[in-house]
């Protein structure tokens, strides 16, 4: 899942977190087997972890991931969702 929003003025308008909430909820509807989601994010992209955060993700793990840009280190953090019961 990509969640870019695109130019600066859409920044810091809780467009991300929302945008998560309402993917996450139609994969709940659509996925029915599923029992939680994972996400991985490179730990320097604060702007993921906050967004993740306010869409009710919690952090769950840290660890080493090839990144999606070469020139980026391995650092990464582990984010999960829960299906509501």
């Amino acid at each position: 899942m990509d969640y870019f929003i695109g130019p600066e003025t859409y920044l810091r308008r809780g467009l991300g977190a929302a945008m998560l909430r309402d993917f996450v909820r139609k994969l709940w509807l659509e996925r029915t087997e599923a029992s939680c989601v994972i996400v991985p994010t490179h730990a320097t992209n604060v702007a993921s972890h906050r967004a993740l955060e306010r869409a009710g993700f919690s952090r769950i793990a840290t660890g080493e991931l090839v990144p999606d840009n070469p020139t980026m280190s391995r650092d990464h953090y582990v984010y999960r969702a829960d299906r509501p019961n």
